[in-house]
């Protein structure tokens, strides 16, 4: 294995991984995920090197939330503990290597998404209150916003053209103009909202609040409460599962 690191400016670092040897001897160094054989070749050896990424883990602390890019060459995580940004990049100039890019952000960022486009990642500062815009093509922080007391989850509507964001501290929903990066309106929902997820009809917006045990509908149209959904204790991630 090689192995290389270097300190790109104060805001950034960068390793390089990969395995020397042929791909097929690259693959036996890695742990074998029971995988379908019907998946291409390619798809195969990514998910190989991301099941081996996942025993070394990013070399920060904390690591959390993830978003992986429209074109699905590079994966993004929020390290808490570190107050950085990692992003991990597969290389097709070397088969089996990535390229890991630590970015330093506000005061533990976990809420994180990449616009539809690829071309932004925002990243929301539990300590601060503030929000990280990333430019993916260099990887590096382009703006920094004031967005709430603690923007625990940050979601791009799916035409990427807002952002909402859920405030479990102040009990609010937000949502934001992507390209001003101003508000466009903030509802009180109490009850610790945290999870986001967009509808795929882009209409909806669902909220998990945490401490009522229920998810609340927000029309996007108007920006109001359309319902709320009875649920288990303590509702947090959500997520579309597609029955078959």
């Amino acid at each position: 294995m090689f192995w290389r690191r270097e300190n790109c400016d104060e805001s950034t670092s960068v390793r390089w991984e990969g395995l020397t040897g042929s791909r097929n001897q690259a693959a036996r160094s890695i742990s074998q995920p029971n995988l379908p054989a019907r998946l291409p070749a390619t798809i195969r050896w990514k998910i190989k090197w991301l099941d081996y990424l996942s025993q070394r883990g990013t070399g920060q602390a904390e690591t959390h939330l993830l978003v992986v890019s429209p074109d699905q060459k590079k994966i993004y995580t929020a390290n808490r503990g570190s107050n950085t940004v990692t992003a991990m990049e597969f290389l097709t100039t070397y088969p089996g290597a990535t390229r890991i890019t630590h970015i330093a952000v506000g005061g533990q960022p976990e809420g994180i998404d990449i616009s539809p486009d690829g071309k932004e990642l925002w990243v929301g500062h539990n300590s601060d209150g503030n929000i990280s815009i990333i430019d993916t093509s260099t990887d590096k922080v382009k703006q920094v916003i004031s967005a709430s007391e603690m923007p625990i989850r940050v979601k791009f509507t799916r035409d990427g053209k807002r952002l909402a964001i859920s405030d479990p501290k102040k009990g609010e929903f937000a949502i934001f103009d992507s390209a001003t990066r101003k508000e466009i309106k903030r509802i009180k929902l109490g009850d610790f909202p945290v999870g986001v997820l967009m509808a795929p009809d882009n209409k909806r917006v669902f909220v998990a609040a945490n401490q009522a045990n229920k998810v609340v509908v927000i029309n996007l149209e108007d920006l109001s409460i359309a319902g709320r959904i009875e649920t288990g204790n303590g509702p947090d991630g959500l997520a579309w599962a597609k029955i078959r």
